[in-house]
């Protein structure tokens, strides 16, 4: 993830560019003469056509309409994008500058109008055409309504602090190498951004792309990306490459400091025995083994995970939707796909070159083109999986596919389930298996009977003469029914009408099976003692990048991850994930029941969340922290899980020094000679997390009461509001003001007159059941009076400077129309 620093080196890099062409520039007008465009000539072409060898032309503000052939080495710059405009005209067929020699410099222009075809080859032309050249710096232009910046067999070259916008493409490659293109912003073109066409050994670097159909494209090898954001594009990231010429073609350094929609790229090259990181928002992986792509959540690029030459690898609970093809298998093979959602892509999974793999239990619907793509793929196994509403549920293409097998899955609502049309020239299939010699599939298109009513059908459902289902189901296979709900950034709840919003509290009305993601801060999500269930896999609740808020009195069972806490933020920043409550649930039969974590580049950010009064049991790791540190965990009883507690990277709280309790740990070997229900011994999690006071036996839970203001800090005022959490219902709420007798409240309120000096704060609160939360105590104090009157003498004294100056300026007046009125007079 980046850095605080990383402006800093985008800027550093930007300078050293920009001083770069300076010295170029003034290298090369050591020894030639300066043009001035309209002084010397009239257009700009006609100076370039006057000029000699490393001459400068120098164009003052206006609007030329002419397009300009460049064969010589030139610099020309505009006097500002801002007032400088060329408009390609029909000289060039559009073309706005069109560069045929090596060693051209050109900054400080805003291009219009190129939007024709060069006539000369096949190309489309652009804005700037640099055409077999070499050592060209394309620097500072603004380029609008054009086909942007396109280099053709062009080499060394530098395309650096450019906008592209409005146009066709952005800046676009062909058969180009060793560019830097860096610091660009390409910003709403119609259709790609930024274009690598069989391009090797680039830089692009700090560029951000934004709102294309395609962000980036790219086809070749040795290229370097660095720091570069592809947000907001119809497809962000795309991989053109293809087997055709080898792995080669994929072998490119791109690391996660490049971005889509604010989620790093993996793109991982020879890499083994690894897992990629829930944030990833492109995944590549090219000559791996034994990669596991667990739980994430991919849209909006070509592909949503690509694996080439990678061997024995899992992706499972992934969901990928809005994809141009969801999952691209090149010349791979031993690898699984299992309990996924492929969902609303362009295209489902394709499998060229690869065998061996596994699809098993997921649910793969509503893809445009296809929900599986076989191209030369052989003994592949497909099963119980839901293909369902698309063009071909199965496309085979014309290279051989044989020795796949299919069975256990449901045929539904695709218009064919079957595709041989680009299978061979004469459109028969070569054999695949489409039953396990004892079940086959279920054909919502069967048209035969079932005599005997052994579930499946008396005949065979027929593909082709060479492939038929001799066991078709007559009722479909039951899949995963994983179900997506959502509490969206605008407060509404999508997907169910089982959880119903009051404010910012969501409650549920009935038990629900699925994950439910928030994608909101400062919300209570009451359970209302119903069950959240899942089928072994995904996430029961997600809070990616949330903050405040509450999961309280709810049964979360069989997922990979209960309750799921990530901060995906780049380094710190004010959206650090912090200061969620978890209370009072019952987090059973998970393998993770609660993971709290952050990125591996921003350790320890996701912090001070409050863990307590939970049933946490039969999960393979109770509470999980990955890199999250400060985290308190207190009053919940650990039963039965494999692993109750892990916290690696980093401190974390595992008792509530106010009470004081810890937690029930059911394998602590504890003892409590003096009988106060607290061990004397410490439960020990590892070196640096234990447990101080482990509860003897399981403990019913407090509410927990957490403070928002005021803070332990010094205030300027004398009124200031008392405002509060509570993590669940409440039958009394009171607060202490400097040892005082408690007074009720209801809700947050204002504490008024508050006296100068030092003050301490304790919030009381009791749930339902009459057990009594405690906040911790605040310590803050107050300086009003000597503020106030100092700004009561600032005021004074203002008002008397203007006061005094308002009255010299009434004198000077005065003064003025009485001599006006002397001279007057005199004149008469």
């Amino acid at each position: 993830m980046s850095s605080p620093r990383k402006p800093t080196v985008l800027f550093l890099v930007f300078l050293l560019l920009t001083l770069s062409c300076v010295l170029n520039t003034q290298l090369i007008m050591a020894s030639s003469k300066r043009i001035a465009v309209p002084d010397d000539y009239s257009t700009i072409q006609e100076a370039i056509d006057n000029a000699n060898e490393g001459d400068t032309i120098n164009v003052k503000r206006g609007l030329y309409h002419e397009s300009l052939s460049i064969n010589k080495s030139l610099s020309i710059k505009g006097e500002s994008i801002e007032t400088t405009t060329i408009v390609g005209d029909e000289r060039l067929n559009g073309t706005a500058l069109l560069i045929r020699r090596d060693g051209v410099n050109v900054t400080g222009f805003t291009i219009e109008n190129a939007n024709s075809f060069v006539s000369d080859i096949s190309h489309q032309q652009a804005g700037i055409l640099l055409l077999n050249v070499r050592g060209c710096n394309i620097f500072g232009n603004l380029l609008n309504r054009s086909h942007g910046i396109f280099l053709y067999d062009s080499y060394e070259n530098n395309i650096s602090g450019n906008s592209v916008i409005n146009s066709s493409y952005g800046i676009r490659l062909e058969y180009s190498g060793n560019n830097t293109i860096a610091l660009n912003f390409l910003i709403n073109n119609e259709n790609c951004g930024l274009e690598l066409f069989d391009s090797t050994g680039n830089n692009v670097s700090g560029n951000t792309v934004h709102s294309q159909e395609f962000g980036f494209r790219i086809s070749g090898s040795r290229n370097l990306l660095r720091n570069n954001r592809f947000d907001n594009n119809i497809y962000n990231f795309n991989v053109e490459s293809n087997l055709d010429d080898g792995i080669s073609e994929f072998l490119n350094d791109i690391d996660v400091s490049n971005l889509v929609n604010g989620k790093p790229v993996y793109y991982w090259i020879g890499e083994s025995d690894k897992t990629v990181p829930f944030d990833a928002g492109y995944v590549a992986l090219v000559n791996c083994e034994n990669i596991t792509v667990r739980n994430i959540d991919l849209s909006r690029n070509g592909e949503g995970i690509l694996l080439v030459n990678t061997t024995d690898s899992r992706i499972r609970e992934v969901r990928i939707n809005g994809i141009s093809r969801s999952i691209l298998l090149y010349g791979s093979s031993g690898n699984t796909l299992e309990e996924s959602v492929i969902s609303e892509n362009m295209g489902g999974v394709q499998l060229v070159s690869s065998s061996k793999n596994k699809f098993c239990k997921n649910i793969i619907t509503k893809n445009v083109a296809y929900g599986f793509l076989l191209n030369d793929a052989t003994n592949n196994t497909v099963s119980v999986n839901t293909i369902t509403g698309h063009q071909n549920g199965i496309t085979f293409r014309m290279n051989d596919s044989s020795k796949n097998g299919f069975y256990h899955n449901n045929f539904e609502n695709n218009s064919k389930h079957i595709d041989l049309s680009l299978s061979s020239e004469d459109g028969i299939l070569s054999p695949n298996l489409w039953d396990n010699r004892a079940d086959g599939n279920y054909w919502d298109d069967y048209e035969g009977v079932d005599s005997d009513e052994d579930g499946k059908g008396d005949t065979p459902y027929v593909i082709d003469k060479n492939n038929k289902d001799n066991y078709p189901l007559m009722e479909p296979v039951s899949t995963p029914a994983f179900q997506a709900f959502y509490i969206r950034a605008d407060g509404s709840v999508e997907g169910t009408d089982k959880i119903k919003r009051n404010g910012n509290v969501y409650t549920f009305t009935d038990d629900l099976k699925g994950s439910l993601l928030v994608e909101r801060d400062n919300v209570v999500i009451n359970g209302n003692l119903h069950l959240l269930s899942g089928e072994g896999a995904f996430t029961g609740i997600c809070l990616f990048d949330r903050s405040w808020v509450t999961i309280r009195n709810l049964e979360i069972r069989n997922f990979s991850y209960g309750i799921q806490i990530y901060d995906t933020t780049q380094g710190y920043s004010l959206r650090n994930v912090n200061l969620n409550v978890i209370a009072k649930n019952r987090i059973n039969e998970n393998r993770f029941g609660i993971w709290i974590g952050d990125s591996d580049n921003s350790p320890g950010l996701c912090r001070y969340h409050y863990i307590s009064g939970n049933t946490i049991s039969g999960n393979s790791f109770g509470v999980y922290f990955e890199r999250a540190e400060i985290n308190t965990v207190y009053g919940n009883n650990f039963v039965e899980n494999e692993n109750h507690a892990s916290s690696k990277n980093a401190v974390n709280i595992w008792e509530d020094g106010f009470s004081p309790i810890g937690n029930y740990w059911d394998n602590h070997l504890g003892f409590d000679d003096d009988g106060d229900g607290i061990a004397d011994n410490p439960y020990i999690i590892n070196e640096n997390n234990r447990d101080a006071l482990p509860l003897m036996n399981s403990w019913t839970a407090l509410p927990i009461v957490f403070a928002i203001s005021p803070e332990n800090n010094s205030y300027s005022t004398r009124n200031i509001l008392l405002n509060f959490v509570v993590s669940e219902p409440t039958s009394w709420i009171g607060y202490s003001l400097d040892g005082q007798a408690n007074i009720t409240i209801s809700e947050s309120t204002l504490l008024n007159g508050l006296s100068s000096g030092s003050h301490s704060l304790v919030i009381y609160a009791n749930d339902i059941a009459g057990n009594t939360g405690t906040s911790e105590v605040i310590n803050f104090s107050i300086q009003a009076f000597q503020f106030e009157f100092s700004s009561i003498l600032v005021i004074v004294a203002v008002e008397v400077v203007l006061i005094g100056s308002a009255l010299l300026v009434l004198s000077r007046i005065n003064k003025e129309n009485k001599k006006a009125k002397q001279s007057q007079k005199s004149t008469e």
